[in-house]
């Protein structure tokens, strides 16, 4: 076999990279189904634009100037959390290779230049989704399962409702600012001292610091929250984190929410708080043209969200932690 050279992607390969990407809609597809989405190609070629020598990292491999396998990766700064050395994770959200070099270690070329890649950019957590009967190759090079499921929810637009009445009283629902962070703050280590069974002095004396910095730098960008008053004292957060995948069947843009940190303070968990908290976050995502929401939960959590609309997904989620 000839020379593989394995590298980062630079603006002249995008028209490989497309017909890739491409390839790989029609083999899971169809073609007429591909060919049937007109815009889809466009945006694919828009996304490659957008990403390459940006945050992400597009690996590629080549042969004689002939790209037959392709990696990439999004990079997410998750919320901080009780431990830092999972909230810069390396996301590989899409890979192929050419039907005819699948039996080769193409994948073992670009996986390890990919690893190497988000060790530099500082990546704590390389992380992707396989079937579960794949996992077996993949626990060999040191990954392990998530507990917690993959659910997915298509969006569709409704009537958006910003407020709601339980009993005499007015629930009013609204988008954070500035000016809220210090009770996001509080609300984000209630959610953690509930999850993880700790005191909630400690963990505020572990995050306040973090979580004020993180929530200065990127409130209203790339994330949101959505908060639900009562007399303007909040009794519950949504947080969103936004990203873009490749784009696909059904989400052409590729615009993907990620929600996190569902809390509702417990005297108002025996209502309809929750859900229309999360119909008004669905309908602002919605507005801004987010035509998916995938998120993990344990699996105590999935009727919850099965009511919601989500559905649990056959890919295991897996992750290798950096060093």
């Amino acid at each position: 076999m000839k020379n593989v050279i394995i590298r980062t992607a630079v603006y002249t390969d995008i028209p490989q990279l497309v017909s890739l990407r491409i390839l790989f809609l029609c083999e899971k597809y169809g073609v007429c189904t591909v060919k049937n989405n007109s815009n889809l190609q466009r945006q694919v070629e828009m996304y490659f634009q957008m990403n390459i020598n940006n945050a992400n990292e597009i690996v590629v491999a080549e042969i004689d100037e002939d790209i037959i396998g392709v990696f990439c990766v999004s990079y997410l700064q998750l919320l901080p959390s009780m431990n830092p050395d999972t909230e810069k994770s390396a996301y590989l959200m899409f890979e192929f290779i050419k039907p005819e070099f699948r039996m080769e270690k193409i994948r073992e070329k670009l996986f390890e230049y990919s690893i190497k890649c988000a060790k530099k950019k500082n990546a704590t957590v390389y992380e992707e989704e396989v079937f579960a009967t794949e996992f077996l190759r993949y626990e060999k090079k040191g990954f392990i399962k998530s507990p917690f499921p993959l659910l997915r929810l298509l969006l569709s637009k409704k009537n958006k409702q910003n407020h709601m009445k339980i009993g005499d009283v007015n629930i009013t629902f609204r988008k954070a600012e500035m000016g809220d962070i210090s009770e996001l703050i509080e609300f984000r280590v209630k959610f953690l001292a509930e999850v993880l069974g700790k005191q909630e002095i400690l963990i505020r004396e572990a995050l306040s610091e973090r979580l004020k910095v993180y929530l200065e730098d990127h409130l209203n960008d790339w994330l949101e929250v959505f908060v639900a008053e009562d007399e303007k004292k909040v009794v519950g957060v949504i947080f969103l984190i936004y990203y873009k995948k490749i784009p696909e069947i059904g989400i052409s843009n590729g615009k993907v929410g990620l929600p996190v940190n569902f809390f509702i303070q417990p005297c108002y968990r025996k209502t309809n708080l929750s859900r229309t908290l999360f119909d008004f976050s669905v309908q602002s995502a919605f507005e801004q043209e987010v035509k998916l929401f995938e998120m993990t939960i344990p699996k105590e959590s999935i009727h919850f969200f099965d009511k919601l609309g989500f559905e649990q997904m056959k890919e295991v989620p897996i992750q290798i932690i950096l060093t």
